[in-house]
């Protein structure tokens, strides 16, 4: 990968010759401007190639962790060879800069900086291509993604591995073809594979939701329980058979199948039960019928004492069972009235607050209302007020007014009296006599009513 020892040695003796002129004093190469700038220029693109070598191994093991190898398995390869003679040729000027521009082959003029690059671009280009197909397949195997992704959920590939396995060896193909291009193939396989994915979904969720109701039948069809409770057991293979069918339409109505689940069981265990009591029944004796009788009216009539009914045992026990029915539907008819009736009276007692916060509101509107009319009435009362203490204000200015004139008035009159005193004189007389003459009609009044 090196030139021949013989040119290095001359190439070496040629610089020795030429860097001898621009030696300082001493005898030491001065480097020049240029190759300062150079030199950095070198280690700026090496740490820039050791930066890009790092990325792109977070890149690559951050994909094989999103299973992009599984999607572009060819990609991925391709990707992690170019990763790795990109390491290599990094490696060879990685402590030595200066051998970042040599040659990688005698017939060859790449440099080391320029073939790590290039694997490098191969690197990148690689991961995206195979990016780009597993999105494609997601897209293109939408449906198949997501019953597989079902099928984990469930546990089918811990229940059924090998089947499972089959069926993700039969998608894998499915995207090796979207990979190569082969879209339409893998379009027309797609269905197939679709059902053979529900069959085992349909198989895992039976396994999970229904295996325990399913030992436990098969145990009393060992016991051989249809001897003793034939009808009961019937109805819980029905039932069993019900919730079979139910999970094949719909596999994915979760709450549903854990209802129809609990159904079975509950059907199996009574079955059991029943053939427990007949069992016992056979195995007593005809005197202890009465017994057996007495001790289930004997329950009823513990249940109608604890609900408040009559004891009804003088009739036959169906009867009883009816009788009790009966007393606990007319209990709840009553207490259904009862709450009706309360409700009834709480919607009352609602309607009445309603109203009674609407008086309230009127109330308050009326008050705020008188409020502003006894502020208008104590608003004109002050303004009469007001007026009033300017009324006296002016009356006073005039008595004020009137006292001052009066001493002018008396000299005029003054002045009348004295140039004309007959007038005067003639009116004082005539004054003086009305006033006698009246006092005398007063005395001759008085003196009439008195006789």
């Amino acid at each position: 990968m090196k030139y021949n020892v013989k040119m290095l040695a001359i190439t070496a003796a040629i610089s020795l010759a030429l860097v001898g002129c621009a030696s300082s004093p001493n005898g030491a190469a001065v480097p020049s401007k240029a190759d300062t700038e150079a030199q950095s220029q070198l280690s700026s693109e090496i740490e820039a190639v050791s930066t890009a070598i790092n990325k792109a191994s977070v890149t690559l093991a951050s994909a094989k962790d999103g299973q992009l190898d599984w999607f572009a398995t060819d990609h991925v390869d391709k990707a992690q060879q170019a990763l790795d003679k990109a390491k290599q040729f990094y490696a060879e000027f990685a402590n030595d800069p200066s051998e970042a521009n040599d040659s990688i082959g005698f017939f060859n003029s790449q440099t080391n900086m320029e073939a790590a690059l290039e694997n490098l671009s191969v690197f990148n280009a690689t991961i995206s291509q195979a990016e780009a197909i597993r999105e494609q397949s997601l897209s293109i195997l939408e449906d198949a993604f997501a019953n597989r992704k079902q099928l984990q959920a469930i546990g089918s590939d811990k229940l059924y591995p090998t089947t499972y396995k089959q069926l993700d060896s039969e998608l894998k193909s499915l995207v090796d073809q979207v990979a190569a291009s082969k879209t339409d193939a893998a379009i027309k396989a797609q269905p197939s594979l679709l059902g053979k994915q529900r069959e085992l979904e349909i198989k895992t969720a039976i396994k999970v939701y229904l295996s325990d109701a399913k030992d436990k039948l098969k145990r009393l069809e060992l016991a051989l329980v249809k001897n003793y409770a034939p009808q009961t057991l019937a109805q819980a293979s029905a039932a069993l058979r019900e919730a079979e069918a139910f999970i094949a339409a719909e596999p994915r109505a979760t709450a549903k199948i854990q209802a129809k689940a609990a159904g079975v069981m509950f059907a199996i265990n009574h079955a059991e039960q029943v053939s427990i009591a007949v069992k016992k029944l056979r195995a007593m004796p005809q005197s202890a019928n009465e017994s057996y009788i007495l001790n289930i009216e004997k329950l009823l009539l513990a249940i109608s004492n604890e609900l408040g009914a009559v004891d009804s045992r003088d009739q036959r026990l169906s009867k009883q069972g009816q009788l009790i029915v009966q007393f606990i539907k007319d209990s709840m008819k009553n207490e259904q009235a009862v709450q009706t009736a309360q409700q009834a009276l709480k919607d009352t007692i609602a309607k009445q607050n309603n109203s009674l916060d609407l008086l309230n509101q009127q109330i308050d509107t009326l008050n705020s209302k008188l409020a502003d009319k006894t502020a208008y009435v104590n608003s004109l009362q002050n303004q009469v007020a007001n007026l009033m203490t300017q009324l006296e204000i002016v009356k006073k200015s005039a008595q004020l007014k009137t006292t001052a004139e009066q001493p002018t008035a008396a000299a005029a009159d003054a002045i009348e009296t004295s140039s004309a005193p007959s007038a005067d004189s003639n009116a004082l007389e005539e004054t003086t006599n009305d006033t006698s003459t009246a006092t005398e009609r007063n005395e001759d009044a008085t003196n009439t009513d008195n006789g």
